[in-house]
């Protein structure tokens, strides 16, 4: 596997996959110029002779597929991992749907939700769902991680919400810092960490520190443990506005979180029972959600088998075995 970028910044993960042997390319972002971005993806394509090109860009695949195709590989695969309950209907968005359709060799999504909405509905989850998979064993609840943490930050026995994943407007983060400072007001002792990086890291910040609850916010950048801090929260946030599936709900549910969810978030989610799915036009049924969460429980949680990374691992690596040598 080589990877393709998106932008110029070094990704968390990069060096993993170097030492494993993949090659990093980095490629100028659509949004800065389309035109760069497809002419460089076909230079990278064509720079060595590739078995297949895996897009994971959900609508924004479609130029990776067509660049593929010109490059001659025989295998285009496009990978969904967004669901919104309305499905874009603009202009553009049906070009590319078209463009997917016409150029892609084999249709999958993280869920079944993912798949229906960037596919349509004749689309078949059967055999086309692969499982956002994680090492089950390091998410589990982790007192000791949890202690050192709350030492660390010095936090001491208290509430502590998280919000998870990229600071980016699809992901609602202003709506978690918006909700915690109404339950600060109640409870002046709770916390919230705001883990990730994106755009909106520093409107956050710059919103956060005009507000009465700002020394009870915390900001961490992107970590490779971070199966760590779901040890240390007790409320997973997760406003979304739109998601694939929502593994950050599952990773919290696997550490024996307590889990706020958007109605956006697919159902699919619920492994434990500990996660409730909320409208994002009622910010009270949040505050009420959350003051009620019950965070004093075992911790121990039973995941199933589809999330396990042994397990999928597998499952993927002969999936595309299949595709480039279906006789064996």
């Amino acid at each position: 596997f080589d990877v393709g970028v998106h932008g110029s910044d070094k990704t968390v993960f990069e060096d993993a996959f170097t030492d494993l042997g993949s090659e990093i390319t980095h490629v100028t972002p659509k949004k800065v110029s389309p035109v760069k971005n497809f002419i460089e993806t076909i230079l990278a394509i064509r720079s060595k002779k590739y078995d297949i090109v895996y897009a994971h860009q959900n609508l924004s695949a479609a130029p990776a597929l067509v660049a593929a195709w010109l490059c001659g590989v025989k295998v285009r695969i496009c990978h969904s991992h967004s669901y919104v309950k309305c499905a874009d209907k603009s202009f553009t968005a049906k070009l590319m749907r078209l463009l997917i359709h016409i150029f892609a060799t084999d249709f999958y999504a993280c869920s079944k939700e993912a798949g229906k909405y960037l596919f349509g509905s004749k689309w078949s989850e059967k055999d086309n769902i692969i499982f956002n998979a994680f090492d089950i064993g390091l998410y589990k609840y982790n007192p000791d991680s949890a202690k050192r943490l709350r030492e660390k930050f010095g936090v001491g026995d208290c509430r502590i919400f998280l919000h998870i994943g990229r600071m980016a407007p699809e992901k609602n983060p202003m709506f978690s810092l918006n909700l915690f400072n109404r339950i600060y007001e109640k409870n002046k002792t709770a916390h919230i960490f705001f883990i990730g990086s994106g755009i909106l890291c520093e409107p956050l910040k710059e919103t956060a520190i005009k507000m009465k609850c700002k020394d009870n916010v915390h900001f961490v950048d992107e970590t490779e443990s971070i199966y760590d801090y779901y040890s240390l929260g007790d409320i997973l946030l997760m406003p979304s506005k739109d998601e694939g599936f929502g593994m950050t709900a599952v990773e919290a549910q696997t550490a024996g979180e307590y889990v706020l969810a958007s109605d956006a978030v697919p159902k699919s989610t619920n492994i434990s029972g500990n996660i409730v799915y909320l409208p994002l036009d009622n910010l009270a049924s949040w505050y009420k959600a959350a003051e009620n969460a019950e965070i004093d429980r075992d911790r121990s949680i039973k995941i199933p088998d589809d999330f396990s990374i042994s397990k999928q691992a597998e499952i993927f690596e002969n999936k595309l075995i299949e595709k480039v040598n279906p006789q064996k």
